[in-house]
């Protein structure tokens, strides 16, 4: 029996770099992210969305970068910001042809990766 995940309704290794090069494009083009994205580099930055996407969409059962923490502790500093960040995220979508129901699942998935990503306790089970 195989398990589909998000990665996989979305298309896979070649749909992340392409979601990946995009978002990157939407943050370069944003003001509040634009300098920090070219601080980071465009190969750095885009190999790390990638490596997000993957991880967070079901492709990976581990994040391939140094640590989420780590990785975007320069992009993305506050609640604000991460919001900012995944409203980017359906346009960025938008180029592997993403139906409405996959992009909503996307930021549910990244939502749930607010407090790693912004190094925030998470809490724990009872």
């Amino acid at each position: 029996m195989t398990m589909a995940t998000l990665y996989f309704e979305l298309g896979g290794l070649p749909a992340m770099r392409t979601t990946a090069h995009a978002l990157y494009d939407h943050l370069r083009e944003d003001a509040q992210f634009a300098d920090r994205a070219a601080r980071i580099g465009k190969s750095e930055l885009v190999g790390r969305l990638e490596a997000f996407l993957t991880f967070t969409f079901g492709g990976s059962p581990y994040y391939e970068g140094q640590s989420l923490r780590t990785d975007y502790k320069i992009l993305l500093q506050s609640d604000q910001e991460f919001d900012r960040f995944c409203n980017l995220i359906p346009a960025a979508l938008h180029s592997v042809r993403a139906s409405l129901a996959a992009r909503d699942d996307a930021i549910t998935a990244i939502e749930q990766m607010r407090n790693v990503v912004l190094d925030k306790p998470v809490a724990q089970p009872a």
